[in-house]
């Protein structure tokens, strides 16, 4: 009986040995491989080395283009003079906001005489253009326009008014432990009821 369980025996066990065989070259990172995910592996790797399965289509859904965005980037409707530069008490100031959706551009005339020291600069605010949610309103009737200087020019505030909206660019003094500096803000408002239609927005002095 031992004669016929031998062979037998020697086969279980040289089967049993070479599968360890098998599955101990293909151990990685402690992961047994079996003999059909090898072959997985194998068939894919090749894919890889030809740079076939690791292309990446985005959906059309997440395709974004600037016809999609008519809002966007309205800053390029106003006439920016790159060659201008900020100044305080310039004559010409050019405001973006940061995500340039909105944009001003204005012309003031200094009323200021020679040989006489001012706390306030007095202006004159003669032409106002204001782009905001795709669309650009200009106005230069000085009766619907205005210059309010303050102290230092620190507070001024200019307005402007179209047909049913009254435009406010303030200008606040601000201070903090590390400088000092000024704040641009610009709101809308209905003309015949005052309410609020937007803002304010934060501006920034254009930078070409």
């Amino acid at each position: 009986m031992t004669d016929k369980l031998l062979p037998k025996i020697i086969v279980v066990l040289l089967a049993m040995f070479l599968g360890c065989t098998n599955h101990d070259k293909n151990v990685d990172s402690g992961i047994l491989l079996t003999d059909l995910e090898n072959d997985f592996f194998s068939d894919h790797s090749a894919g890889i080395e030809n740079h076939e399965a690791l292309e990446f289509v985005a959906p059309d859904s997440l395709t974004s283009t600037e016809e999609n965005l008519p809002n966007h980037d309205v800053v390029s409707l106003c006439p920016f003079d790159p060659n201008i530069p900020f100044e305080m008490l310039g004559e010409i100031l050019q405001f973006e906001s940061q995500d340039k959706t909105t944009c001003v551009w204005l012309r003031r005339k200094d009323l200021s005489q020679p040989g006489i020291i001012y706390k306030a600069i007095p202006f004159r605010l003669e032409k106002f253009i204001v782009g905001h949610d795709g669309s650009l309103v200009t106005i230069d009737d000085l009766a619907k326009l205005s210059w309010q200087s303050t102290h230092h020019n620190w507070y001024d505030v200019g307005q402007a008014e179209s047909d049913t909206t009254l435009y406010r660019l303030n200008v606040g003094y601000q201070t903090s432990t590390m400088a000092s500096y000024l704040n641009y803000t610009l709101t809308a408002l209905d003309l015949k009821t005052n309410q609020n239609l937007w803002g304010p927005i934060e501006l920034f002095p254009f930078e070409p």
